[in-house]
């Protein structure tokens, strides 16, 4: 139900969304933040939505339920032109599948407490959902600016992109942009995305992704359905998708989290440090990861974080600078 709220002249429409606990929105995005447009400011999310109408929809999102109790206040900010409830409600589910308010880790937090080498993180890491593409155009655009680069490095290239082409919205004394339109990309054109800081390379197969899917010989939905197997197979077949970009996409971009991008160095570094592996392959992680089932991203990602991030969540949970000591062997 809707609660309207005077802002100014006009109306912010307000909702509540109630996440299966635990959640946390602060951890989420403590651990990673999210990828420009997505912008979380340490206490509220802030993300502009263009529905399937054309309809730009600025939103602000703020916790105000404890991780284990937990309840998001959704703001849905005037915009113009005003948007239609059809048009909300397209922008609220996609809020939704982003921020994972729908999706029970409770096997993935049982299936840590039962291993001695990962038992010691789970305080740390529950409520923190896997990081998630918005939409999975963004993921698969997302995992090819990541290629080969440090995530502040990609971070940077992707707010120049979105700026660069993406609409801009003042809500709130803030300047919002909306994700760039596939025809605004090939708009763009080469010369175009190498000016905002993508090579030569990932400017080609950014723009071959945005014909593929603007002219129906790309269909993420279809890919999304098939055998994990057979989508990486689909993906990379495509031009500057290899087996990392394939499986970071069907992670983060369509949330087939029985696929881990296992070649990944930061997720081989985790393993490594977490488990005592050495130098472990992607084959090695691929294998231990199949046990987990559709909770083996959540997992590997709460690996990737802890190894990676730690001071993060020791600090978020109010342990100060302590470091536990983790590791053992695999899955005992």
């Amino acid at each position: 139900m809707a609660e309207k709220v005077e802002v100014g002249a006009k109306m912010a429409r307000s909702y509540e969304v109630e996440p299966i606990p635990p959640y946390s929105l602060r951890a989420t995005f403590t651990g990673t933040e999210p990828a420009f447009p997505s912008v979380f400011d340490g206490r509220c999310l802030w993300r502009v939505v263009r529905a399937s109408s054309g309809t730009l929809i600025p939103l602000r999102v703020e916790q105000v339920g404890p991780p284990d109790d937990p309840l998001l206040l959704v703001e849905v900010l005037p915009s113009s032109p005003p948007a239609s409830e059809a048009d909300v409600e397209e922008a609220l589910r996609a809020l939704c599948r982003f921020l994972c308010t729908g999706d029970d880790l409770s096997s993935a937090y049982a299936k840590m407490a039962a291993d001695q080498a990962l038992r010691p993180i789970l305080p740390y890491v529950r409520g923190m959902m896997p990081w998630t593409a918005f939409t999975p155009v963004e993921g698969l655009i997302n995992a090819i600016v990541f290629q080969q680069i440090s995530l502040r490095v990609a971070f940077s290239i992707m707010e120049r992109f979105v700026k660069g082409l993406g609409e801009a919205i003042r809500v709130r004394g803030r300047i919002l942009y909306a994700f760039p339109s596939l025809d605004a990309i090939m708009r763009a054109g080469q010369d175009g995305l190498r000016m905002l800081g993508l090579s030569r390379n990932k400017a080609s197969y950014i723009l071959g992704i945005a014909e593929a899917l603007e002219e129906g010989q790309l269909d993420l939905e279809a890919l999304s359905r098939l055998p994990a197997g057979r989508a990486i197979g689909e993906l990379t077949a495509l031009r500057g998708v290899g087996r990392w970009t394939a499986e970071l996409f069907l992670a983060t971009g369509l949330k087939r989290w029985e696929v881990v991008p296992a070649d990944d160095l930061g997720v081989r570094r985790a393993f490594s440090s977490i488990y005592g592996l050495e130098e472990p392959s992607g084959e090695a992680i691929r294998a231990l990861c199949s046990r987990w089932g559709r909770d083996a991203w959540p997992i590997a990602y709460s690996m990737l974080v802890w190894a990676e991030r730690r001071e993060r969540l020791l600090k978020l949970v109010g342990r100060g600078a302590r470091i536990l000591r983790v590791g053992g062997p695999a899955g005992t």
